[in-house]
C-alpha cells in the first residue's frame, strides 16, 4: 500500500492527550504528505475516545488494540511490525501522545528527512520537566552509556524512520527491549536533531526512579557484549597501572556483577519474545 507519512502513537489510557496532540498537529503538513494515524492502545483501562474532528485531516486512521498491557516500547516493537508487513516505501513518524514531544518539531523533522535521505531522524532532550533525583539519574545514565557503551543516547521514542529500515532492525529483536536500542546496534545512519522535553497536556507522568531504571536496563543490555569487553578492558588497564590492590579487586567483582546482572535479565526478557509479534493484537479497529 503506497502513502507518504506514517504517523505512529502509542497510548495508554491517556485519550485527552491524545486528543490535543492530533488537534496541535500542522493541518497542511498532514494534507501535504497524506498523512496515515496508527494509534497502539496498549490495552488502556479508559474507554477510546478520539474526537472525527482531531482525525478529519489524516488520510485514513487505526486503532491497534492489543491483548494485553506489554509497555511502551514493545507496544511500539507490534506497531512497526505490523507497518513492516502491511506497508512499504514510507517515512514513519513515531511520537509520544503526552505532549512531551513537540508537534511544532513534525515540520522540521520532515525537513531533515528530506535532506538527510535515509537517515533515521532522532530528537535528542537538551532539557526535562522531570524532578531533581529522575534528572540526576539521567545524566548519569547517559555518562554511563557513553563510558561503557560509547553511544550518545539523549533520544527516546521521537523520530523519523523509513520502512525500509524496519527488516534490518527486526533481524536482532533487539526492538523488544528498547526502540533507541535497536536503532543504534542497527548501524543504520542517523541525524540527530535537539529540542526540550515539552509539559504534558494532561495529567502526571507515571515515570519514577525504579521504571527509569527497568527502561535503562532495557536499552543497556541489548549492547552486553559490548558492556563486558569494555568493563573486561577497563579492568585490566586499571590493573595495569595501579597493580592489584582492593580498588582494583572491588572493580573487578562489581564489573563481574553487573555483567552477570545484564546477561541474566537478557535471557530472563528474551523469552517474553513472541514468535510474530502480531500474535499481541487483539483486533484493529479503523475509525477512518
Amino acid at each position: 500500500m503506497k502513502n507518504n507519512l506514517i504517523l505512529l502513537l502509542p497510548v495508554y489510557n491517556d485519550w485527552i492527550s491524545l486528543n490535543q496532540l492530533l488537534k496541535d498537529l500542522d493541518k497542511k503538513v498532514l494534507v501535504k504528505n497524506k498523512v496515515r494515524l496508527i494509534v497502539v492502545n496498549d490495552k488502556s483501562n479508559n474507554k477510546i475516545q478520539i474526537s472525527n474532528d482531531n482525525i478529519k485531516y489524516f488520510e485514513t486512521a487505526i486503532i491497534i488494540n492489543l491483548k494485553k498491557n506489554i509497555g511502551n516500547q514493545r507496544a511500539i516493537a507490534v506497531g512497526l511490525y505490523y507497518i513492516k508487513k502491511n506497508f512499504y516505501n514510507q517515512k514513519i513518524v513515531l511520537m509520544d501522545s503526552d505532549g512531551e514531544d513537540s508537534p511544532k518539531l513534525l515540520k522540521k523533522i520532515l525537513f531533515n528527512s528530506n535532506k538527510f535521505k535515509k537517515k533515521i531522524i532522532v530528537v535528542n532532550r537538551i532539557s526535562r520537566k522531570d524532578g531533581v533525583l529522575l534528572k540526576i539519574f539521567y545524566e548519569i545514565y547517559f555518562l554511563f552509556c557513553l563510558i561503557i557503551i560509547h553511544k550518545f543516547i539523549r533520544f527516546g521514542n521521537f523520530s523519523l524512520i523509513y520502512s525500509d529500515h524496519l527488516k534490518k532492525i527486526f533481524i536482532k529483536n533487539d526492538i523488544w527491549f528498547a526502540y533507541p536500542s535497536a536503532i543504534l546496534n542497527s548501524s543504520i545512519k542517523i541525524k540527530n536533531m535537539f529540542a526540550k522535553k515539552e509539559n504534558r497536556y494532561a495529567g502526571l507522568s507515571s515515570m519514577n526512579l525504579l521504571k527509569l531504571m527497568n527502561h535503562a536496563l532495557r536499552v543497556i543490555v541489548v549492547f552486553r557484549h559490548k558492556i563486558f569487553f569494555n568493563l573486561s578492558l577497563y579492568n585490566i588497564l586499571f590493573l595495569i597501572i595501579f597493580k592489584i590492590n582492593f580498588w582494583g579487586l572491588f572493580s573487578i567483582i562489581l564489573s563481574f556483577c553487573f555483567v552477570i546482572i545484564n546477561y541474566g535479565y537478557y535471557f530472563k526478557e528474551k523469552k517474553k519474545i513472541p514468535n510474530n509479534f502480531l500474535s499481541s493484537i487483539k483486533n484493529i479497529k479503523k475509525i477512518k
